[in-house]
């Protein structure tokens, strides 16, 4: 068992100093990642953080089937795109609001509220 996993073992178990460790070897290449995806410095360290604590609450998950690497870069990703897909619904939801509430003038219109 390397020293890696120790710490990952004992932050499972609720060593919060071995999850620090662990986060202060991870934290730079995450933030790179982020960046990578985010091209935004604020946007990156906003999901590198979401990133952290996606980790801390899903560690007793690891199963050390992959690298701890491995497995933060895929929270990472995954937050991104969950990021991304959240974003992308708020805008369509922003479009119909505008779409709804053009035609909500165009109704009120007085020429038209005459023909109906």
């Amino acid at each position: 068992m390397t020293s890696e996993d120790e710490l990952i073992r004992r932050a499972q178990g609720g060593d919060l100093e071995a999850f620090s460790r662990l986060a202060r070897e991870y934290e730079r290449r995450i933030y790179t990642l982020a960046l990578h995806y985010c091209r935004n410095p604020a946007d990156a360290e906003d999901l590198s953080q979401e990133v952290w604590l996606k980790a801390f609450k899903s560690l007793g998950g690891f199963r050390f089937e992959s690298s701890f690497h491995t497995w933060l870069r895929r929270i990472t990703v995954n937050s991104f795109l969950n990021h991304r897909r959240e974003m992308v619904m708020t805008r369509e939801d922003e479009k119909t609001a505008v779409r709804l509430d053009s035609l909500e003038e165009l109704i009120e219109e007085p020429a038209l509220a005459e023909g109906f």
